[in-house]
């Protein structure tokens, strides 16, 4: 699932930027889910879902699971659930942000499948060989 594609290491990850449009006062169209929790420690934050119909699902580059970085250049890393989706309210008509696709999204339909999926059952096994 896109859980174990965010605990691979940062480098294999890379991030791009979507830029949505939106009327004023309406929503961006997507839910998330993460944040900092003093219970639960700190968690990214990530797309949960994507409205129908929505600014998000029109521009078509912002997919469940993609953890989102920063909005408008300003970090979310390390913010609490109700700062993340406070800036996402409060963000203009233009909202930019820098996110990170499970690979598994950008590729899984493309010709690369199979290799892909040879590659995260090597890497898992070769995890499993070495924690055990």
């Amino acid at each position: 699932s896109w859980l174990y594609w965010q605990k691979l290491p940062r480098p294999l990850q890379i991030s791009r930027s979507v830029v949505l449009q939106r009327s004023p006062g309406s929503s961006l169209g997507f839910s998330i889910v993460g944040g900092t929790d003093p219970s639960r420690g700190s968690e990214p934050i990530h797309v949960l879902l994507v409205v129908a119909s929505s600014p998000a699902a029109i521009d078509g580059k912002l997919r469940c699971g993609d953890r989102i970085l920063a909005v408008d250049n300003y970090s979310l890393e390390n913010v609490s659930h109700s700062t993340a989706v406070g800036l996402l309210k409060q963000a203009g008509q233009r909202v930019h942000l820098e996110v990170v696709s499970w690979l598994g999204t950008e590729l899984w339909t493309g010709p690369l499948k199979s290799f892909i999926i040879s590659f995260f059952h090597f890497y898992w096994y070769i995890r499993f060989l070495r924690d055990h």
